[in-house]
């Protein structure tokens, strides 16, 4: 996207969910478990579907641990998206690691010197809107009485 002037350019960068399980698992990022393992964080795994050569015995299926982010929709519908288990700040902590490592599939952008040598002039994350204002309106609740408190964590 242009500027007004077209002196500046703006780039949204995002990743499909399959690139972020890749990314995640290369990185063994922590995931928020489901409730009944009492929502701790575990490094991410794929399915492994196993051998065909062993009749697929050691087949290791773990997708059902992870815990589904969701937020219902206007239907009323809450159904998970199979990207559902990244949390906001782990979309922006994977990306963001996406763009700067030089692991394999990734872009490897070094965005420090790019700043210094003037060629970029600020790189932060885009907020998302429905998730802000929904803590706006609950706002003392999430962060005076702290009964909300896991709004803000899974947002920040």
């Amino acid at each position: 996207y242009y500027s007004r002037d077209r002196d500046e350019v703006f780039v949204r960068v995002a990743a499909d969910e399959v690139h972020l399980r890749q990314v995640a698992e290369t990185k063994r990022y922590k995931l928020e478990l489901k409730p009944q393992y009492f929502s701790a964080f575990a490094e991410y795994r794929n399915d492994y579907i196993g051998q065909r050569g062993l009749n697929y015995s050691d087949r290791c299926v773990v997708s059902h641990l992870y815990k589904t982010h969701t937020e219902p929709s206007k239907d009323g519908d809450a159904y998970p998206q199979s990207g559902a288990i990244f949390r906001t700040t782990d979309r922006i902590r994977l990306i963001d690691h996406i763009i700067g490592a030089l692991d394999n599939s990734c872009a490897g952008v070094d965005v420090g010197q790019l700043m210094h040598d003037g060629d970029l002039l600020h790189y932060f994350p885009l907020h998302e809107n429905g998730k802000l204002a929904k803590m706006d309106h609950d706002w003392f609740r999430c962060f005076v009485t702290g009964a909300e408190i896991d709004k803000v964590r899974d947002y920040f």
